[in-house]
């Protein structure tokens, strides 16, 4: 049998799984994703380190040398503290979704045998309106319980609105980085300042035209948008098929009533009320 909503469950679980892996790998590799937009101006401290070697500017430069280091361990503190709720909020959505899961699954093994019990309890035609009502009673009882799954043909599923807070976190700890990053540029360029071997003017056009070619080639933010745009569309293409099995089943079940009746009293019905309209 197919269950209309086990594709969509069977999803939403397959991701919800995928997401706590994502989060903790994200917390894990955090502080080496910030090093890598980190690594123009370590580069650029190098060089500074070398050409103000013996200089005023020297000391200057060694003052500012753990500038980004710390920049980089702060922002891991504060990703931390931002995120620390997501993968306990996957993992209890994870024990209510194999709740929902099995709640639906007996609701469905129940609705048939109720079905089956309705057509051995009320197999004469004298009993077809009992027959009736016994079996519009057990299809209202599925799709109570079948709708309540709907949520998860979402546009965007409640595992990823909850691993969203990872990419805003994430986000927001690189765009601290970055804006560190153009700070600890402004502090090369006053050290270049104290440095009679410089002209500090150059030196700012050229440090600030590579960070910011840096930038262009290594647009996380971009990254980010564009696997959430991807996450978008898969979701909806199943949101579409799961509807469609939605409608499959429900189409099911109303035959079922219909056939339990037979079809020349709805057609009989149907006569009634147009008789009734146009008389």
């Amino acid at each position: 049998h197919q269950y209309f909503p086990s594709r969509a469950l069977k999803e939403e679980t397959l991701t919800n799984v995928a997401a706590v892996c994502a989060a903790q790998s994200v917390a894990k590799g955090l502080a080496k994703s910030l090093r890598r937009v980190t690594w123009y101006q370590a580069q650029e401290l190098e060089t500074a380190q070398w050409m103000m070697e013996g200089t005023s500017a020297q000391g200057c430069v060694e003052g500012i040398s753990t500038f980004m280091s710390k920049a980089i361990n702060d922002e891991v503190s504060a990703y931390t503290d931002c995120a620390a709720d997501v993968v306990p909020r996957l993992n209890r959505s994870s024990v209510n979704l194999s709740r929902i899961i099995s709640n639906y699954q007996n609701a469905y093994q129940r609705a048939l045998a109720g079905i089956d019990s309705c057509a051995n309890t009320y197999p004469n035609k004298d009993s077809q309106i009992r027959l009736k009502s016994c079996v519009e009673s057990w299809n209202r009882k599925y799709f109570t319980v079948a709708n309540a799954t709907r949520g998860y043909n979402a546009i965007v599923s409640p595992a990823m609105k909850i691993f969203s807070t990872v990419a805003e976190c994430a986000q927001t700890a690189a765009q601290n980085v970055v804006d560190k990053g153009w700070q600890f540029l402004q502090k090369l360029v006053y050290c270049a300042k104290l440095s009679e071997n410089i002209d500090a003017q150059a030196y700012q056009e050229q440090v600030s035209s590579g960070f910011s070619n840096y930038l262009t080639q290594n647009d996380l933010t971009s990254q980010i948008q564009q696997a959430q745009a991807l996450n978008v569309q898969q979701v909806s293409q199943i949101e579409q098929e799961m509807l469609s099995y939605y409608e499959l089943q429900k189409r099911a079940l109303e035959n079922y009533v219909i056939e339990s009746r037979g079809g020349g009293h709805y057609f009989s019905q149907v006569y009634g009320y147009l008789s009734g309209d146009f008389s």
